[in-house]
């Protein structure tokens, strides 16, 4: 489902400090579970998704620390789609700390055969030239930098939700471990992001990392969202469309190396970290409108 967000510039004089996430620094995922009006998230449920968050501990990005304009008529509004009921437009006054990404998550019936829908946030902004600059830097054909996305569950009773942590998943039932994953990869960009498009060429994903591993590429599916039944291994990928009950899966090397390819990082060994100061010169914006796509499933 695509949605589209307003972005404009605006000469406001409001100060902006920019700053990175340091090497080193995994990506934060804080779940928000405001919209779980259901109470589908369980105690049992959330260690689920904190084991997912943790599976990426190995990967930073460097989104900046981009507070809420404060300058008289300035907003920046995330634009979410109701993870519990599907309705879009959902507003929340947004700020960012370098390098997390919050993630609205809830439950309702997704419809047939759809297990789970996810996908980074769109944003409502007006602000100044130098604050729209910084986030213009966010979404580019380069990098991906999401700030925040939504993740839905089917709650519907075709289905059975193993939510535990053991790999060991009962013969039909569906592991919410493997569908979390599945979804925190659309919300990071793979399918869902103008950095991620930029490097299909014909029916293959061609990023500089994946041929790396993989020459010529990964095939993708007709509307570029999901591998194509893709292996690594012997093992199909978590971002195939579709996965089978009674089964875990994990994300694989390939899959980091996909999210490489959209600017996100290997956190370093601790003995091999190094810093780095970076000057960054703010220039101008231009009012214009950004695509912001939600909620791939």
């Amino acid at each position: 489902m695509k949605t589209s967000s307003r972005l404009k510039g605006i000469a406001l004089g409001l100060a902006v400090t920019l700053g990175s996430v340091l090497p080193g620094h995994a990506i934060a995922i804080i779940w928000n579970y405001d919209y779980d009006t259901g109470g589908f998230f369980t105690e049992e449920r959330k260690l689920v998704l904190e084991k997912a968050a943790a599976r990426f501990d190995h990967l930073a990005i460097d989104s900046p620390d981009l507070p809420y304009p404060t300058e008289e008529g300035a907003y920046w509004d995330w634009n979410i789609i109701n993870p519990s009921t599907g309705v879009a437009g959902t507003y929340i006054p947004g700020s960012l700390q370098a390098g997390t990404v919050t993630i609205y998550v809830g439950a309702y019936d997704l419809g047939e055969g759809v297990l789970g829908r996810g996908g980074p946030a769109g944003s409502d902004v007006l602000a100044t030239p130098e604050w729209v600059a910084i986030f213009d830097t966010l979404n580019t054909p380069e990098v991906f930098k999401p700030y925040a996305g939504t993740l839905s569950l089917t709650n519907s009773s075709e289905y059975t939700w193993y939510s535990g942590l053991s790999d060991e998943v009962p013969d039909g039932e569906v592991d919410l471990y493997s569908v979390v994953l599945h979804e925190l990869g659309h919300v990071f960009g793979i399918g869902t992001s103008d950095a991620w498009d930029a490097r299909i060429v014909g029916d293959h994903f061609v990023g500089d990392h994946v041929v790396s591993l993989l020459p010529g590429g990964v095939q993708v599916t007709d509307d570029h969202s999901h591998f194509e039944d893709a292996e690594w291994n012997g093992m199909p990928l978590l971002l195939n469309t579709a996965l089978l009950e009674g089964q875990r899966y994990d994300w694989s090397d390939l899959e980091t190396a996909a999210l490489q390819d959209l600017g996100y990082v290997l956190v370093p060994e601790p003995a091999t970290i190094s810093f780095a100061v970076t000057g960054f010169g703010l220039l101008f914006a231009l009012q214009r409108r950004r695509r912001a796509r939600q909620n791939a499933a």
